[in-house]
């Protein structure tokens, strides 16, 4: 998954069709930058509303208490003839400048994992469609003094190429979002946050989830974690509710659980068709 300007770059101007060409690349630009401000704003609306409500009982179960936004980046990529289907090492690659990366597992290949699952669905769409996809992961960052337990939120947003000029060359064009941002552990659970934090384990190919978990609850207890929740919680003893496998989501309206897996922290838009000609 290359650079967006790199490939407009890669264009041939020089021919007769040149000023067909250099206005459906100009289209294709301003609309991307379009769609990335659009999904840039409705990541900092939520989380304003983690800031501001923190966890809850609503519907937005995802949406952690934070404290500040560590960091924020958007980029503009685009598929060729030439990329490779699985595309986990790139989003890695991409993300890795963002993820401290010190913690038991690979964090790094547990996010790329997340997001690249809804990659593979973008990638996937008809001629002249767009869509987006967003993922929230919740996770260890960072050791020592430094260390923190983060929210970590993505929204790419995807769009196939329809015009006949570029299209051999661009296939989808994306904007691609992502925040880091320090969670309000004091008002966190530590059952809310494993229940997120265990799928990025899995997903990064961790062997020992529970062994992860245990240390993820002492880093947890050292920032003072639900300190100011109102709600008393158990005390973990010996890992064993951690056996319990307690980190599960309702599955459906019977009040039946099952454990909250990869495809849980991802969601994907209905695709639309465009309104455009590029």
């Amino acid at each position: 998954m290359g650079m967006l300007q790199d490939a407009v770059k890669s264009f041939d101007k020089s021919d007769e069709n040149a000023d067909a060409v250099s206005a459906t690349l100009d289209l294709m630009v301003e609309l991307t930058k379009s769609k990335a401000e659009t999904f840039k704003s409705k990541i900092e609306e939520s989380l304003n509303r983690g800031r501001i409500l923190g966890k809850s009982d609503s519907a937005d179960s995802l949406y952690f208490p934070i404290s500040s936004i560590k960091d924020s980046r958007i980029q503009y990529r685009c598929i060729t003839k030439d990329t490779p289907t699985d595309l986990i090492d790139t989003v890695g690659e991409t993300i890795s400048g963002m993820i401290n990366d010190h913690s038991a597992g690979n964090i790094v290949k547990g996010v790329a994992a997340i997001i690249n699952s809804g990659l593979k669905t973008l990638m996937g769409l008809s001629e002249g469609m767009e869509q987006y996809t967003s993922s929230t992961s919740t996770f260890i960052d960072g050791s020592g003094i430094a260390v923190n337990i983060v929210r970590f939120d993505t929204i790419i947003w995807g769009r196939t190429v329809k015009a006949s000029s570029i299209k051999d060359t661009i296939k989808n064009t994306f904007a691609c979002i992502a925040y880091k941002s320090v969670v309000n552990v004091k008002k966190l659970s530590f059952d809310d946050f494993r229940s997120v934090y265990a799928p990025v384990m899995e997903a990064s190919g961790e062997t020992n989830v529970i062994a992860a978990l245990k240390a993820a609850k002492e880093v947890y207890d050292v920032l003072d974690g639900g300190s100011a929740l109102n709600k008393v919680y158990d005390v973990l003893d010996g890992g064993s509710a951690l056996n319990k496998k307690v980190y599960e989501i309702p599955s459906n309206g019977l009040g039946e659980l099952k454990p909250m897996t990869l495809e849980d922290l991802t969601f994907c838009s209905e695709s639309i068709k465009a309104d455009d000609d590029f």
